[in-house]
């Protein structure tokens, strides 16, 4: 019997069966390569579609105009009109604002500061990231520390973004880098715009760098003139700088020929050889912006900052100084470049209406912007500066093609100025030029350019000597310098014209270029001059349609060789428009002809695997117990075996959430139930018990970690340990280094310790020196390091959350802990002991099996510098902050938390609002009362903080038919009750009551509930419909503090019976209370007291800028965010604590 068994991979098929198997299989394989056929053809007709739409002619999209900043997109084949004004967007979902700097066109860069986000972060690999140098010293109190900053003000250069501001009387005001670049044996070009505010005989340095044991690197002006000091060899211009007036300053230096170079706005002012360098020890001590260790600091503003590891050509530079703005409108799909991006240097956006896009005549792959009605086109581009060392000249140049005019004159661009410190109501702008397509004959389509350049005795006319025709490309340059102003039409003088020109052009004015009809609002006001429309210019057709290409502005006077005409383009008559089409539809018809071709032969090779892998059965002659070739008549019983059919799915891929913490380099957050490092998966970590080899498998999966919800925040997963079972610990594949490293390492954790007991939560173990300790010693936070070590004499409470963070700081040697965000030990590292610091292991949660901690571990950061104490604050007990921005670029939801804890809020029948707080803020609307709601939930009070609490908004009533309208509930629900037991318990209440209801008039009412009863405050500050107040609500152990506008409005003093600890959460709510909640235990019926009536669906608020904290708000705080100070918790620190 055993020699014959049947094999697991054969089964008996009696003979009649077999035709019906191959029958079968047949089907399958036909069905197979019916399917793939049938995908393939679904391939191929995706693939055609995105051909034609790549392809296409022309695409029409509404630019923002002047008054919007939000722009729309259409994608229709006709010109769509776009109203001017702005309309209110309602929007579903939002998330965290993220400052993204502008995208430059500045020539490949390795570190660049553009301050645009008013920090000084190196934008390309945020290497090389920078601080106020007053945030280092530990001699000045936080208020002192506010005012010592460098501040960031607008406009910059471009007029788009922020530059950073510098006053050399403040000590301190400058950058310091957390790492320095490298400019030792280092061939180098820093380029940056300045607008200084210098003493005759000053010394002032841009960037600094200082070393060691050898002269330093200088990169400064003396007496106003640029200099550049290295190895102890220094240039410096003869040329003097402006005062109050951007200048673009470029210093080069070449390791291969030690050369040196200085330009000013582009032009070559210095330049030399370091013939006899002086070498020494160069180990960096810090690298500084706009000073050299205090001495030495620069005064005035700083921008766009750049340095690149190579001698930039002198075109690139002067590019970069005096090519202002380059519009080519290309369409490029792998960036998706805007039609009103520009692609020179400074990323100048422009605006307008009633343009399109269209895949052009002048070449067949060029895409030019089309002006399709010219009684209402325009595209415009504003905040241009002219240089002083160009004399403030300027230059422009772009390619048109008229396609039809009907109007006698017809102004094709203007050029205003304005200047850029005058208010809007008394700052007459001055029309310097406009540039007119006339028709030289109205019975025909010849056509010439005129153009009008004006001064304060009149006008001038430039008039041009060269026809041009509709249908055609022509190329246009304008130049215009101090006397005289000359046209070019394909390369060649057109018309010149010498004028006085009284108007004084500076640095502080910034120009406008305008195609097209200006904007009407500007010309209605004093914001566009009159000036620009001449007595000859008549009324323009809409039916006047022009388009343009390359649109290039200089502010310096262009040569005759700088805009000849490009061998890449000729003039292109509108005859061989059509010639171009079908060269374009052959080449789509080789790619589809070409993918069919390829198709074919996957096709092909699919249906052979299918054949091959489909089949499935054999048919096999079995072996008898007497013969291997015999058969016997009695009929064969098969021993069937069921089929299991098994459906798989990839595994889901587990995303942990986008923390607020302040910048941190690993996070743990233990969200996907595992160790792995969330900011670059570099440090992952693993259950120590599979390093092990003499437990069995069984035994293992024992004693590995726990991860276990709710964690602190109530959304994700924390790590779970028991000191109880060896092993049960996590140890990193790869370790940090924290040796001759400064470091913030900060953790929730739940612990339940034993007294006198020993627990390690992050440890790293030395060949032969002394071992770093993260632990707690007897419930109290230890930092041991270098073999010196803090505690704290504050014991941490079991079995509740609390906030753990160690700084060591390597420039001070100082160590400090502090317990949700407040100082309970601190101290310095005095006689450090070294030794061999090659690093054995790394671990969390014990130090090598021994010292194993007990509870619970959640989102364990480390970061390598000191946060400020006003960042760990935040991070402990800034709950949530729901700000309900809408960054179109990262797609936020509505319901996100922009604070520390991503806590995600639910709602319904809200909208988002772009607001009238503030033009660019958008806001929460809650739209039905009666229905509308916005509630989030889980948060934990502290009791390092006594268990209090504060909450603090914007609030503004659109209308209110309700006498007493409920606005927030504070409820309160233990965390480890069943649903049917947990009895919810009420805290507080803040109603909107009218005073006189014949009215507007209201007041704030806030009740606070305990078991004895509910107490009232009452607000004695009246508010209105239509009016932005803030609002906030200090609850304290036997308090309760009503704020508006930054004013106490009410205070009541009660005993709170109800016992609040870390073990409950609590819930606010905005609006109506979801209604299951209401009719079940989840939710208190406390909250509703006798004096509320039924909400009206027509009751309308709007809500704004709302946070949590877990612990009391100071009034100056309060007043702090009601004037979006950056960091309002530094106000809540006395000043005596001087520990930063």
């Amino acid at each position: 019997m055993e020699s014959f068994e049947l094999s697991e991979r054969y089964s008996i098929v009696p003979a009649d069966q077999i035709e019906r198997f191959r029958r079968i299989r047949q089907k399958k394989i036909i069905f197979g390569i019916a399917l793939t056929i049938a995908i393939l053809f679904i391939i191929l007709l995706v693939i055609s579609i995105f051909v034609s739409i790549f392809e296409r002619k022309s695409q029409v999209i509404s630019l923002p105009t002047s008054s919007s900043s939000s722009s729309s997109t259409s994608s229709s084949s006709s010109s769509s009109v776009t109203s001017r004004t702005t309309s209110v967007t309602i929007v579903s979902t939002t998330e965290t604002p993220v400052c993204v700097p502008r995208q430059f066109g500045i020539s490949a860069v390795d570190i660049l500061y553009t301050f645009d986000c008013l920090n000084a972060i190196d934008d390309i690999s945020q290497t090389y990231n920078g601080t106020g140098a007053v945030l280092l010293q530990t001699n000045f109190d936080n208020k002192t520390v506010q005012t010592m900053l460098p501040n960031y003000v607008t406009p910059d250069y471009s007029g788009q973004g922020a530059a950073l501001q510098l006053n050399s009387s403040i000590p301190y005001q400058y950058i310091s880098l957390e790492k320095s670049p490298k400019f030792v044996n280092q061939t180098f070009t820093i380029s940056t715009w300045i607008k200084p505010n210098l003493q005759p005989s000053s010394i002032a340095l841009l960037l600094a760098q200082v070393y060691e044991d050898a002269n330093n690197l200088w990169i400064g002006i003396v007496d106003r003139g640029p200099r550049l000091l290295i190895y102890q060899s220094y240039i410096q211009t003869a040329f003097k700088l402006n005062n109050f007036q951007w200048q673009y300053v470029t210093y080069t230096f070449s390791q291969v020929d030690m050369s040196l170079a200085i330009r000013i706005d582009g032009l070559l002012q210095a330049s030399g050889v370091c013939k006899n360098p002086i070498y020494g020890n160069f180990e960096i001590e810090q690298t500084t912006i706009g000073s050299a260790g205090d001495i030495y600091r620069y005064n005035g503003l700083i921008d766009q900052l750049s340095i690149a590891y190579r001698v930039k050509s002198r075109s690139d530079i002067l590019d970069e100084a005096t090519l202002v703005v380059y519009y080519n409108f290309e369409d490029n799909r792998e960036t998706n470049i805007s039609l009103i991006s520009d692609a020179g240097p400074n990323n100048i956006r422009a605006i307008g209406e009633h343009v399109t896009r269209t895949l052009g005549n002048r070449d067949t792959e060029q895409i030019y912007l089309s002006l399709n009605d010219f009684s209402l086109s325009y595209f415009q581009s504003s905040g241009f500066v002219l240089l002083a060392s160009h004399n403030y000249t300027y230059s422009y140049a772009l390619w048109l093609y008229i396609t039809n005019n009907t109007s006698l004159n017809m102004p094709l661009i203007h050029v205003v100025a304005s200047n850029e410190t005058s208010s809007t109501t008394n700052n007459q702008s001055i029309c310097l030029a406009v540039l007119v397509i006339s028709k030289t004959d109205p019975s025909n389509n010849t056509m010439q350019l005129s153009l009008y350049v004006y001064g304060s005795e009149g006008q001038s006319m430039v008039q041009s000597n060269v026809s041009i025709s509709q249908s055609f490309w022509y190329h246009i340059a304008v130049v215009s310098e101090t006397n005289t102003s000359s046209l070019y039409v394909n390369g060649t003088l057109a018309g010149s014209s010498t004028t006085i020109n009284t108007f004084e052009i500076d640095n502080e004015q910034r120009l406008t270029l305008t195609i097209g009809n200006p904007v009407p609002e500007s010309i209605n006001d004093n914001s566009y001059s009159l000036m620009c429309h001449n007595s000859e210019t008549q009324a323009i057709s809409n039916q006047s349609m022009i388009s343009i290409d390359d649109l290039r502005f200089y502010a310096r006077q262009l040569k005759m060789d700088s805009f000849e005409l490009s061998e890449r383009f000729s003039i292109v008559p509108s005859d061989q428009i059509d010639r171009f089409r079908r060269i374009r539809q052959k080449k789509i018809i080789f790619g589809i002809a070409l993918t069919i071709a390829i198709l074919f032969i996957i096709l092909l090779v699919i249906s052979i695997f299918v054949s091959i892998f489909e089949r499935k059965s054999q048919v096999i002659s079995l072996p008898t117990s007497s013969s291997s070739s015999t058969s016997t008549s009695s009929s064969v019983i098969p021993r069937t075996t069921p089929v299991t059919t098994v459906y798989t799915t990839q595994k889901p891929v587990c995303v942990p959430r986008q923390f607020g913490i302040s910048a941190v380099d690993i996070l743990y957050t233990f969200d996907c139930l595992n160790a792995i490092d969330d900011i670059s998966q570099t440090y992952n970590g693993t259950g120590a018990v599979l390093l092990q080899t003499d437990f069995d498998n069984k035994t293992v999966q024992t004693m590995l970690p726990n991860y276990v919800t709710p964690d602190y925040s109530g959304e994700g997963a924390a790590l779970q340990l028991n000191s109880s079972i060896p092993y049960q610990y996590i140890s990193l594949e790869k370790s940090p280094k924290f040796v001759n490293q400064t470091f913030t390492i900060s953790t929730w954790i739940k612990p339940n310790l034993q007294p006198s007991s020993i627990a390690l939560l992050l440890a790293q173990v030395y060949e032969d020196a002394n071992n770093l300790w993260i632990g707690i010693v007897d419930r109290g936070p230890r930092l041991l390091i270098y073999q010196s070590y803090i505690q704290t004499a504050f014991k941490l409470n079991n079995f509740q959350w609390q906030y753990v963070t160690y700084t060591f700081s390597q420039v001070d040697m100082s160590l400090a802990i502090r317990i949700d965000g407040l100082l309970q030990a601190s101290g310095v590292c005095k006689n450090p002991i070294y030794g061999n610091f090659e690093i054995e292991q790394t671990t969390i949660g014990s130090g090598g099996d021994i010292y194993r901690y007990n509870g619970l571990i959640d989102q364990l950061s480390i970061a390598y510098r000191v946060k400020s104490r006003s960042d760990i604050l935040d991070e402990a007990t800034l709950v949530v902050y729901y700000n309900f921005e809408n960054n179109r670029e990262t797609n936020s939801s509505l319901f996100s938390d922009t604070g520390p804890n991503n806590i995600r809020a639910i709602g319904e029948h809200v909208t988002r609002t772009l607001g009238n707080r503030d033009t660019q803020q958008i806001y929460l609307s809650l739209n039905d009362f009666s229905l509308s709601y916005f509630q989030s939930s889980g948060f934990v009070l502290l009791a390092s903080h006594n268990y209090t609490y504060s909450y603090a908004l914007w609030l503004y009533i659109t209308n209110n038919t309700s006498l007493n309208m409920p606005l927030i509930h504070i409820v309160a629900s233990n965390e480890t009750s069943s649903t049917a037991s947990n009895q919810s318990i009420c805290l507080a209440m803040l109603v909107i009551s009218k005073t006189d209801p014949s009215n507007d008039t209201m007041q704030l009412l806030l009740y606070v509930y305990g078991s004895e009863g509910q107490s009232m405050v009452q607000s004695n500050i009246s508010i209105s419909q239509s009016f932005w107040y803030h609002i906030a609500v200090v609850s304290e152990t036997n308090t309760s503090n009503l704020y508006v506008n930054g004013t106490l409005a009410g205070s009541s003093t009660t005993i709170n019976t109800f016992e609040i600890n870390n073990e409950q959460r609590l819930t606010l709510t905005i609006g109506n209370p979801v209604p299951e909640s209401i009719n079940d235990n989840s939710y208190s019926l406390m909250c509703h007291n006798g004096e509320t009536q039924a909400i009206s669906n027509q009751s309308m608020v709007s809500i704004d800028d709302l946070r949590f904290y877990a612990r009391q708000l100071k009034v100056r705080e309060i007043q702090a965010i009601i004037n979006n100070e950056i960091d309002p918790s530094s106000y809540f620190f006395n000043d005596e604590d001087g520990f930063i």
